[in-house]
């Protein structure tokens, strides 16, 4: 059955699709199911919901039961997914989930020269539209996913909107057993420089945020080569990520002379190779007082 919720009232109480959308269950003429939003109304008790309702209030599991009971069954089913509170706990085995749900359907991750391997790597996942990148933070336990989509138009979310959350760093593990590393403005350029061998990271607030507690995951390393979206606000966010780190071991390529907001996934579509911009990265990079921007916006005020 490709709906979740047709598998669990048919194992409860027997169903009939009625070749539509609609099915119903057989000992109980009020409990229908819609199988394409996956949720069901059940008249005669005044319930309604999706699997994880029906699995706590008719089956009587807990919350946390039923999630583990419909992540066991959600890949073979189709997928639904459903809605998710902003404020519920985040539930890492949807990492997996989304990530199975993608797996026909990756032409985001490739228009950006990401290849399968890396997207398996990364759990890249897919929900409605959503392309998703999960997130973890420095203890290693998942906190949210980033979503982006292009279509109808580009825009970026998080799942969980809850207040307590803070944007989270990509590949941090690198930090401890490099002396280099690149710092891109995305996620999915950090992605692609790790792919190309090289020691990458960043974090999922964009070129507006940096968490100056993160100095000390720096400890080891002594060059840092910040790749900054050829735009203002990639190097406005550059500076700020040179003035927590160190002025002095934060040198900034901004691929000056390329078009708007041009980056690093922009220079491999141009059929260039990692060691081009290894290369462009030393010779081209600038410590930020020798940026225009920098003494323009007054950043070296105390």
């Amino acid at each position: 059955m490709s709906s979740t919720l047709a598998r669990f009232v048919d194992e409860d109480y027997g169903y009939k699709s009625s070749g539509g959308i609609w099915g119903r269950s057989i000992q109980h003429s009020s409990l229908v199911v819609n199988e394409v939003k996956d949720i069901f109304f059940w008249n005669s008790k005044g319930l309604r919901g999706d699997s994880i309702s029906y699995l706590m209030n008719v089956r009587g599991l807990s919350k946390n039961q039923a999630k583990e009971l419909y992540a066991s069954i959600a890949p073979s089913c189709g997928v639904y997914i459903p809605s998710v509170s902003t404020e519920e706990t985040p539930y890492e085995k949807l990492v997996d989930l989304l990530w199975t749900n993608g797996k026909n359907t990756r032409e985001y991750w490739y228009n950006r020269l990401i290849s399968d391997e890396f997207i398996d790597r990364f759990r890249l996942g897919y929900f409605e539209d959503w392309y998703i990148i999960p997130l973890y933070n420095e203890q290693n336990v998942f906190v949210n996913f980033q979503c982006r989509r292009e279509i109808p138009e580009k825009r970026i979310k998080y799942w969980y909107k809850y207040p307590s959350f803070r944007p989270a760093m990509l590949n941090r593990e690198v930090l401890t057993f490099v002396d280099t590393v690149y710092i891109t403005e995305g996620l999915v350029d950090c992605i692609k420089l790790i792919q190309e061998g090289l020691p990458a990271i960043s974090q999922s607030g964009g070129a507006g945020y940096w968490n100056n507690e993160w100095y000390h995951l720096f400890s080891n390393v002594k060059t840092i080569y910040y790749l900054a979206d050829n735009d203002s606000a990639g190097i406005h966010g550059a500076i700020k990520v040179a003035k927590s780190l160190g002025t002095s071991r934060v040198k900034v390529h901004s691929f000056e002379g390329e078009k708007d907001s041009y980056d690093s996934i922009d220079f491999f579509r141009e059929g260039k190779t990692v060691d081009e911009l290894v290369e462009n990265t030393k010779t081209k990079s600038k410590y930020i007082f020798e940026l225009e921007e920098y003494s323009d916006k007054n950043w070296n005020r105390p």
